[in-house]
């Protein structure tokens, strides 16, 4: 029998002490029968008569929690898995626990919904086995494959739940398996020693091969031997075949024969005709295989025990991996559940939630209706056939008292309710589109007639008893449910004690449910100040004489006892005298009254239902329309792309056009006719692309994710000087940019890049030299006096570059002025000095001040060597 119970939830979960493994004969077990076989626990047999049951067992079985959890072990994978749920499903103590077994089942969800799944085969019940090898004793072959079969299972699924959680966020899942040793080096060892059937292999031992391979040989001398002895005695065998008897190979022989084959008579066949004649040409043989069986057994159960052994050594961490693997056989079985019945996980709520309901419930069907429902092999039986039923119960209310007529569905919405609840206490999503109410530590019902002949009990004094223990057993957090309160007796009498007992649970318990016909019980919720009572009715069509099996609150039903009666076929005759009886009562006032409420109810859900559709309509044109702007955008951000790319395809073009000009200045020579011709040239390509740009540039140059803060862009509205980006786009696509010391916003499309023919400067102090460029070009440092037309796109080349680092000072400047002279028609040119002590760099400097063909100087950009170059630029 497996440690898990069902009387409280399974585990050894770190950090609970609640979700602990009870093990066989602790006080605490306590079993709830399968459906149909009554009610067991742990207390002492005694009389029948004198026989107390354990309330909140009976009420599980009063609510059907056997046959769903018998439902649920159909989707378990595990013997040990299957036999936790034939006990009963386990049940959480505490929310934190119930919000942990949800959270497993929702993970198992995740990974049911994927291309991964976990893989049980193979595993087994090892337990046991673990237990009873640390305590010393020897395993069968079979028991130990078992055992390195469950540890393959475990590594397999541990693996998948690692690699599922590297893309996915798993929590209790991984929690189960993260410290959890899978003892691969036992698992490798059991399987170099036997083999899938729990046979002992020749690779256990040298000596078990050494000894298998020598009863071989000698099989083999025995088989020879007698192969001959049945060529010589043809004649005599009954069968041309070998055979053993008592682990000794015989021949089959005629027993009128038996002269013909000297040897020993092990067995003979039924009829006598027949006898099994080991010849005596292999006795000795046949000895000698006898002792080395015995040797091979021993060798075997060394080996076994051996293997044993190290088990036992291991029997802490083989249980816990028995714990494990079965826990995530009920995560999946309870996710398979939940998905075969499109269930919905619950949410615990804290005594109130956003709606202002402490319970809100909506659309729940009860799980054994649907699998009816799913099983029926009735033409076009479907779940949607399954009527729902909606609980909202607001902050406050403690009892709810439905009302209605019979064959209504009054018990059908209570066991509903308690279904849903213990589904949620058990990891399991409820059947419903919406579930949230708060957590109940115990489900106790009165549900049903309990009268007993062996205990002299009449149907008042069964729910009674019933009552007493309910009482006895309830606590703050519990959920009361009761079926026809106060019936059984004197309506009289019976509708004072249903209000007296509805008043105390109503002050001693969470919930209290319940079902009566007393129409007293419906004024409960006028004279209770607290605002504590509820009215729920169970709808009833008066035009189709039928109940609708839909749960209507703040309105109580009506009995429709008269109507009921007719239309199961009562005479006439007696309903009109039972309507003449009626007529003088006080309750034909009230159900009058009743039924003009449920006429107004259903003209108000009419008219929601028509608000509701035009809500429908006006929210899909929205949508529609949402989608034609989103198609719109989508549309306009293609054709700038589109822009965009053409315009980058004319900037490479461009490019390979500099490269052309710099080799033909290159084979040219460097004469100033030569440099004056690329200067024309590379304007001309400028003015083209800037033409260009200026084409597209009402089409929008940029793009959201294109900009960000720091860059330098152009604004057609506010000149030709760039301006810096200090927020980038917003929702709406503003961009906020700086104008000199102000701020100030502009739209997307108005962005363009900064051209070569913006000045020098831009405002804030920013030089020029910085804003981004096409790619393949850089910015032309131009003078005021080349202010008013497009600047040389300046190329870095071998031919306008000196390095004089490591030169003395006066060599270095010879190099300077040679290579003035040589780089003056390229307009620019690059000195390459370095750091060192300076000195180098501040005696150029102080040459180029001096020289009148030097219009300014500045450190090179960062890429060209920054403070230790420096660019020079020619008037």
């Amino acid at each position: 029998m497996t440690s898990f119970v069902a009387a409280g939830v399974i585990g050894r979960v770190r950090g609970s002490s609640a979700l602990c493994t009870t093990r066989a004969g602790d006080k605490r077990v306590r079993r709830a029968p399968v459906a149909g076989l009554g009610v067991q626990s742990n207390k002492p047999d005694t009389d029948p008569e004198e026989q107390v049951l354990d309330v909140e067992i009976e009420s599980l079985n009063l609510l059907d929690w056997p046959e769903i959890t018998k439902n649920v072990s159909r989707f378990a994978c595990t013997d040990c898995g299957r036999e936790v749920l034939a006990i009963n499903m386990p049940l959480a103590e505490s929310v934190e626990e119930a919000e942990l077994l949800l959270l497993e089942t929702h993970e198992a969800t995740l990974i049911e919904n994927s291309d991964l799944c976990l893989d049980f085969s193979g595993a087994g019940e090892i337990e046991r086995y673990a237990q009873l090898a640390s305590r010393g004793s020897s395993l069968s072959g079979t028991e130990l494959a078992r055992i390195a079969d469950t540890l393959r299972s475990m590594r397999k699924n541990k693996r998948a739940i690692e690699d599922f959680a590297d893309s996915e966020e798993l929590i209790a899942l991984v929690e189960v398996v993260a410290d959890l040793s899978t003892k691969a080096e036992l698992e490798r060892e059991i399987r170099r020693c036997i083999d899938g059937e729990g046979r002992v292999l020749d690779s256990a031992s040298r000596e078990l091969c050494d000894l298998r391979n020598d009863a071989k040989d000698v099989q083999a001398l025995i088989m020879t031997s007698l192969n001959e002895t049945m060529a010589r005695k043809r004649d005599a065998l009954q069968d041309r075949i070998v055979t053993t008897r008592y682990d000794r190979f015989v021949l089959t022989v005629k027993a009128s024969q038996k002269s013909k084959v000297p040897g020993v008579v092990h067995d003979s066949s039924s009829s006598g005709q027949t006898l099994y004649i080991e010849p005596k040409e292999v006795k000795e043989q046949n000895d000698r295989m006898r002792v080395l069986a015995r040797k091979e057994q021993a060798l075997v159960e060394k080996v076994l025990s051996d293997l044993s052994a190290l088990v036992g050594n291991e029997a802490d961490d083989l249980e816990s991996v028995q714990y494990a693997l079965t826990r995530l056989d009920l995560a999946q079985a309870r996710a398979r559940h939940s998905i075969a019945l499109n269930a919905v996980q619950p949410k615990f709520s804290s005594g109130s939630s956003d709606e202002g309901y402490v319970l809100d419930l909506r659309g729940a069907r009860h799980p054994l209706l649907l699998w009816q429902k799913r099983n029926s092999s009735e033409p076009g039986s479907d779940i949607d056939e399954v009527i729902p039923s909606d609980y909202k119960l607001f902050n406050g209310t403690k009892c709810a008292i439905l009302t209605g007529p019979n064959t209504g569905g009054k018990t059908v919405c209570l066991k509903n309710l308690g279904a849903a609840v213990l589904m949620a206490r058990a990891g399991l999503f409820v059947c419903a589109e919406k579930a949230r109410f708060p957590f109940f530590d115990k489900v106790l019902a009165d549900i049903g007639d309990d009268q007993s002949i062996v205990q002299s009990l009449s149907t008042f004094s069964g729910h009674v008893q019933r009552l007493k223990r309910i009482l006895q057993s309830a606590t703050p957090k519990s959920l009361v449910l009761l079926d026809e309160v106060g019936s059984g007796t004197d309506p009289a009498e019976g509708s004072a004690l249903g209000m007296s007992l509805l008043q105390k649970l109503s002050n001693t318990v969470q919930l209290v449910m319940a079902t009566t016909h007393h129409g007293e019980l419906k004024t409960l919720k006028y004279a209770d100040d607290k605002g504590r009572f509820e009215n729920a009715s169970v709808q009833f069509d008066d035009e189709k004489m039928r109940p609708t099996y839909k749960l209507i609150w703040g309105i109580p039903g009506r009995s429709n006892a008269l109507s009921i009666a007719s239309r199961l076929g009562l005479s006439k005759e007696i309903i009109d005298c039972a309507e003449d009886y009626l007529s003088g009562s006080s309750n034909k006032d009230v159900n009058m009254v009743i039924a003009a409420l449920e006429k107004q109810r259903a003209e108000l859900e009419e008219l929601n239902k028509r608000l509701s559709e035009k809500e429908a309509e006006a929210e899909q044109a929205a949508k529609t329309w949402q989608e034609k702007v989103m198609a719109f955008e989508q549309e306009e951000k293609s054709e700038r792309r589109r822009l965009r790319a053409d315009l980058e395809k004319e900037f490479e073009a461009a490019k390979g056009e500099v490269r052309d000009v710099v080799r033909s200045m290159q084979k040219a020579g460097l004469s100033s006719k030569s440099a004056n011709s690329a200067r024309d040239q590379l304007v001309e390509m400028s003015d083209r692309l800037s033409k260009k740009t200026e084409g597209n540039k009402k089409n929008g140059f940029y793009e959201a994710d294109n900009v960000k803060e720091g860059d330098l862009v152009c604004v057609e509205r506010l000149g030709d000087s760039p301006v810096k980006v200090v927020e980038p786009p917003g929702p709406k696509g503003d961009v906020t940019v700086m104008l000199g010391q102000m701020k100030m916003k502009v739209k997307l499309e108005e962005l363009l890049p900064v051209t070569s023919n913006n000045p020098s400067s831009a405002p804030g102090g920013l030089s020029a030299r910085r804003s981004p460029a096409p790619a393949g070009f850089k910015r032309h440092r131009g003078s005021k006096k080349a202010a008013g037309k497009v600047s040389l796109v300046h190329v870095k080349t071998a031919s306008n570059t000196v390095d004089i680092r490591g030169k003395r000072v006066d060599e270095a400047l010879d190099s300077v002025r040679e290579a003035i002279n040589g780089a003056f028609g390229f307009g620019t040119m690059w000195i390459v000095h370095g750091h060192g002590t300076g000195a180098l760099r501040q005696s150029v400097r102080e040459m180029l001040k001096r020289s009148k063909l030097v219009q300014k100087f500045e450190d090179a950009d960062r890429l060209d060597g920054g403070s230790g170059a420096t660019v020079v630029y020619f008037k």
